[in-house]
């Protein structure tokens, strides 16, 4: 039987090492040759968000010269938001959106200025489903609230209010339900839950 020599075993462990190394790039292509994105660690993505919601209480009413008349409701407007989304990595089910914007209703109205405003702050969890679908769910700040009577009605402002929100979506599109509720500065309570469409890209990839 002839000696082993020395190096061999040292040269054998470098060679099992250098399989072992080898291993996660040949595991990170599918079985059509793409590849699988690796764990880099977390993933943050910038987001656009949009949303357009209905629902709440009656804040003001306003008359107009023909006859008619538009309610200006709690819950209701137009929400245009900015923020970030935060993966534990690429390709993560699961992710963090935080986002904050602008909702506004206005009126009908061409001789007076009125309208609802708010400043939006979000916290939202959401889980990815096979089929794009997904779930979320978070916190929700009202701040900034304000109604403003253009001279027709009294201004009136709001204190900061706390809610949640849930949501159901598919790919860019969410239905999502709000619960919150306003309270103006004279102590009255409105309820200005909602439910909305929400339109959300995330830049920089999922």
């Amino acid at each position: 039987m002839s000696p082993t020599h020395p190096v061999a075993p040292v040269r054998r462990a470098l060679l099992a090492v250098a399989a072992l190394c080898a291993f996660p790039a040949a595991a990170a292509a599918q079985a059509d040759g793409a590849p699988i994105p690796v764990n880099r660690g977390p993933h943050l993505a910038f987001v656009l968000e949009s949303r357009l919601e209905a629902g709440g209480d009656r804040v003001a009413t306003v008359q107009f010269e023909d006859g008619s008349e538009q309610h200006v409701v709690s819950g209701q407007g137009a929400t245009f938001a900015a923020g970030a989304q935060l993966r534990p990595r690429v390709g993560s089910p699961f992710a963090v959106r935080a986002t904050a914007g602008v909702k506004f209703m206005t009126t009908k109205a061409t001789n007076a200025d009125i309208y609802l405003l708010r400043v939006p702050l979000e916290l939202v969890g959401t889980y990815d489903f096979a089929g794009d679908f997904h779930v979320g769910g978070g916190y929700v700040r009202h701040t900034a609230l304000r109604f403003h009577g253009g001279g027709i009605a009294d201004d009136v402002k709001f204190k900061d209010a706390n809610g949640g929100t849930v949501e159901l979506g598919w790919r860019w599109v969410a239905l999502a339900y709000t619960k919150i509720d306003y309270t103006d500065e004279f102590g009255n309570r409105y309820d200005a839950s909602n439910v909305g469409l929400v339109l959300t890209l995330a830049l920089g990839g999922r």
